[in-house]
């Protein structure tokens, strides 16, 4: 079996990693894990239009969330 990590942040780049994955594993043995990093900001980011910085970092967790919601769905789709 073998272990493939794939670093999904919603480019291009990181789905044609993913693609490259999916096609060359062997779906019935090899294993996949996502991983979607985002940086915490220590103060948020302020802003005239968002003075409480932290719904910003919010915002990001949620859209990273969703991210690795979607490549999940693909992996499941991938292998059934």
């Amino acid at each position: 079996m073998t272990k493939f990590m794939v670093a999904v942040d919603g480019s291009e780049n990181a789905k044609e990693a993913f693609l490259t994955v999916i096609n060359t594993m062997n779906k019935q043995k090899d294993r996949v894990y996502l991983i979607s990093v985002i940086q915490e900001w220590p103060f948020g980011i302020y802003s005239k239009w968002n003075p409480f910085g932290t719904e910003v970092d919010t915002q990001f967790e949620q859209l990273h969330k969703g991210i690795l919601a979607d490549y999940s769905r693909m992996c499941r789709e991938a292998v059934s």
